[in-house]
């Protein structure tokens, strides 16, 4: 996973700052996510990913497309994440919308 380390926006550094002491004490999925979507029929959905970048543009996971997450977010772009830490004693939450990466970014 890649954590930039010049992430200027202040809720982005936190998260920054977390996951890289987590990955430093080795923590088991020290980088898993839970996302939460909304379906085409306002039904929400929540799985576990794993976050692979982090900067100052967001969070960058990898999806199927055609996965039921990915027709979620393809309909409805609204996510919600959460990060739990259980050894850190730390949670965040953050709400927000996803964009699709480029070829070239992907």
């Amino acid at each position: 996973m890649i954590i930039e380390r010049n992430i200027t926006s202040k809720p982005l550094a936190k998260v920054a700052e977390i996951l890289s002491k987590s990955e430093k004490l080795n923590l088991i999925d020290w980088n898993a996510m839970n996302i939460s979507t909304v379906d085409a029929e306002n039904k929400p959905s929540s799985r576990m990913v794993l976050l692979k970048k982090i900067n100052d543009q967001g969070l960058v996971f990898y999806t199927n497309f055609k996965s039921k997450k990915g027709q979620d977010l393809k309909n409805n772009s609204s996510i919600a994440v959460n990060f739990w830490w259980r050894e850190l004693k730390e949670q965040i939450r953050i709400e927000g919308s996803v964009i699709e990466l480029t070829d070239q970014e992907s």
